[in-house]
């Protein structure tokens, strides 16, 4: 009984002095996890001045200094004073790149700012001034679209950005870039000079060349009907060549790249002019002059805000209007009769024409497509029925515009 006894008191013993250990080092835990978020609320909150004072300065033993700065503390707050620094001096560039989001911030440099960033003025530094300045208007990118936008001289210029050091891989864009310095210099343009880095930033990462142009949104004059115009008979060897005069309206295309590419092929085929809606419509921006290769900048560009009423009062003007569709009523391309001056309407990717548009239309035509075999030799009639719009486009305008009686 008494050996018994003594076992249990043992066992308490024992049980205690487990439990007094485990107390012990969750305290301890706990402890270092609260100084430890102290720290780094110290450092987000601005408690500490000193603290926000020694950002990007080389305390070297500021242990909060390096938490919140992470791998950017410990470097001169002022290294980036200039976007051509000494870029041969490593730690010139890496405290390029770490402080001037707090002196120079913008979206090129929302990374360099560690893992423990200040979140509290994240948005004030996001907000601030880039080292290249803000410009509400257009940046045009690309060197055909800075050649055609300086050459049609549509908008007002406001500087032209070049990429410091660039190296042209080709006598066309060495040629390309001459031209774009003799336009430059006869609008009496500011040449300024940024790293690529800073012009991908301005250009959404898009195929810039080196070349970005700040330019005023381009204007486009909006239009109820059509003049009249006549068509000109040319006669030569293989017969009468009608120039139909020839208008491309576009109901509600909305993707950008299509609307790029119909510019293009309408100015490369010799299109009078393009009309577009003004609402439900892709904007004139500088991602559809680069996909033009700046035939948007060259090209007569029109709008109207009822599609119905201006083809309705252009038929009263003599114009004949031709559009697109797969139905019982279309006919096949080859079947038509272009005599007369024509508008062909286009209508939007998705959806095609809108009904009303459809019946203001004197006649409706289509692409035949070829024979679609597939691999195991059999015909596959359902799967692709139809043309991109600006497929599309690009064959009717060609075929209308080199029309033969």
């Amino acid at each position: 009984m008494v050996l018994k006894f003594i076992i249990f008191i043992i066992m308490l013993n024992t049980i205690s002095s487990l439990l007094n250990n485990a107390l012990k080092c969750n305290s301890k835990l706990t402890s270092r996890i609260i100084k430890q978020n102290v720290r780094l609320y110290q450092g987000r909150s601005g408690w500490d001045d000193n603290l926000s004072d020694n950002l990007g300065t080389n305390s070297g033993n500021n242990r909060n200094n390096d938490r919140v700065g992470g791998r950017s503390g410990g470097r001169s707050k002022n290294s980036y004073s200039s976007p051509y620094n000494d870029r041969g001096n490593n730690d010139n560039r890496r405290s390029s790149r770490s402080d001037s989001f707090r002196n120079n911030p913008g979206p090129n440099n929302y990374r360099s700012g560690g893992r423990n960033r200040d979140r509290d003025n994240y948005d004030d530094d996001f907000n601030s001034e880039p080292i290249y300045g803000r410009y509400d208007g257009d940046h045009i990118f690309g060197m055909q679209p800075v050649r055609a936008a300086l050459k049609a001289s549509k908008r007002k210029f406001k500087e032209l950005i070049v990429q410091s050091g660039l190296e042209l891989g080709n006598k066309k864009d060495d040629s390309l870039s001459d031209e774009i310095a003799h336009l430059a210099l006869k609008h009496e343009l500011e040449v300024k000079e940024y790293p690529k880095h800073d012009l991908n930033m301005m250009s959404g990462s898009r195929p810039h060349q080196g070349f970005i142009l700040r330019a005023e949104p381009l204007k486009i004059d909006t239009i109820t009907t059509l003049d009249k115009a006549e068509v000109i008979d040319i006669t030569d060897d293989d017969g009468t060549n009608n120039k139909v005069p020839l208008v491309l309206a576009l109901d509600e295309v909305v993707d950008p790249m299509n609307l790029g590419a119909l510019l293009r092929s309408s100015y490369f085929l010799g299109c009078s002019k393009v009309i577009v809606c003004t609402k439900n419509s892709a904007p004139l921006s500088p991602v559809v002059s680069k996909a033009s290769a700046g035939a948007m900048e060259l090209i007569n560009i029109e709008s109207t805000t009822n599609m119905m009423k201006f083809l309705d009062k252009s038929k009263e003007n003599g114009w004949k209007v031709i559009g697109t569709a797969l139905n019982e009523n279309t006919i096949p391309l080859n079947e038509a009769i272009f005599d007369s001056p024509t508008i062909l309407v286009l209508g939007n990717e998705g959806h095609g024409m809108r009904k009303n548009v459809q019946n203001r239309c004197d006649e409706l035509i289509k692409v035949d497509g070829g024979n679609n075999i597939i691999g195991d030799g059999t015909t596959d009639e359902s799967s692709i029925d139809s043309l991109n719009v600006s497929v599309t486009g690009g064959i009717l305008m060609h075929y209308i515009l080199n029309y033969k009686k």
